[in-house]
C-alpha cells in the first residue's frame, strides 16, 4: 500500500511545518475527491480554533464510526473507531507473539489513551493532558525532565 499526503489548496495556508509533510506534492484538490480512495485519516485545522474546541464540537457530530482526537499540534485527527495506536500496537504485538500485559506504553495526550488502556503498564508525563494522566497507571517525569528516558534507563539498566 502507498502512503500518501493530500490537502485541499486552502489547509496548505494553515499548516505549520511542524504539523506533517509540508509539500503534498501533485496531491492538491477537493477532499471529497480524496475520500475515493481508503483514507487513514482525516486532519482538520482552523485558523481561529484550537484542536480542543474543534475536538468538542465534533465528536458528537461524527457518529459512533468516527473518532476525533489530537496530539501536541494544533489539528484535529479525525479516524475510523478502532484505528488507533493501541489497535496498531495490538496487532504488532500480536505478530511479535508479545501480550499486553508485557507492554509498557507511554503517553501524554489524548491520542494516546486507548494505547494506554490497552498496554499492561501505561505511564504518562507529567505535562500531560489530564484525561491522560487519569487513565495512566503511573506518572513520571514531564518531557522537559526527559522523564521517559530516565524511567526507561532505571527500568532497563538497573
Amino acid at each position: 500500500m502507498e502512503l500518501a499526503y493530500a490537502c485541499e489548496p486552502g489547509y496548505r495556508a494553515l499548516m505549520a511545518s511542524h504539523d506533517h509533510l509540508t509539500d503534498p506534492g501533485p496531491f492538491i484538490g477537493d477532499a471529497l475527491e480524496f475520500c475515493a480512495v481508503p483514507v487513514t485519516k482525516l486532519v482538520v485545522r482552523h485558523p481561529q480554533h484550537t484542536a480542543s474546541t474543534l475536538a468538542g464540537v465534533l465528536e458528537s457530530a461524527l457518529g459512533a464510526g468516527l473518532v476525533a482526537t489530537y496530539s501536541g499540534n494544533d489539528f484535529l485527527e479525525i479516524s475510523a473507531s478502532g484505528v488507533h495506536k493501541a489497535s496498531a500496537l495490538a496487532a504488532l504485538a500480536e505478530e511479535l507473539h508479545i501480550q499486553p500485559q508485557n507492554v509498557l506504553a507511554f503517553g501524554d495526550m489524548r491520542n494516546d489513551i486507548p494505547m494506554l488502556a490497552w498496554a499492561g503498564r501505561s505511564i504518562a508525563v507529567a505535562n500531560a493532558h489530564p484525561e491522560v494522566l487519569t487513565a495512566a497507571q503511573e506518572t513520571v517525569p514531564s518531557n522537559d525532565e526527559d522523564g521517559v528516558a530516565l524511567t526507561l534507563e532505571r527500568l532497563l539498566l538497573t
